[in-house]
């Protein structure tokens, strides 16, 4: 059953990104560590890759970069959902909750 109002933060396998929680997606990206991209300004869909893998979302970078990091397969698909999704909310707003987003209320 689905949960949440957006059901398309999947990945190509079909695996949910944060549980299907949108807030926590844009404002924190994804869950795995360490990670080829990181939210920049969610509102914008911006991002920034992360030092030591290629600036581009692709899973072999291309020369002359060929000395880092390629993206996994989930990194791509979860960086054109953030440029997709996030830009569509029109802003994230603060955490008003009790504890980390993150821990919320479960740790997703």
């Amino acid at each position: 059953m689905d949960k949440g109002c957006y059901t398309e933060l999947r990945d190509s396998s079909g695996k949910l990104f944060r549980d299907d929680d949108p807030f926590l997606f844009c404002e924190d990206g994804m869950k795995e560590r360490p990670r080829a991209w990181n939210p920049v300004s969610p509102a914008q869909g911006i991002w920034a890759p992360t030092p030591g893998y290629c600036p581009y979302p692709l899973q072999t970078c291309p020369y002359p970069l060929t000395m880092l990091r390629g993206w996994s397969q989930r990194e791509i698909d979860g960086v054109y959902l953030f440029m997709r999704v996030c830009p569509a909310a029109g802003g994230t707003g603060k955490w008003e909750g009790n504890g980390r987003p993150e821990n919320t209320p479960h740790s997703h």
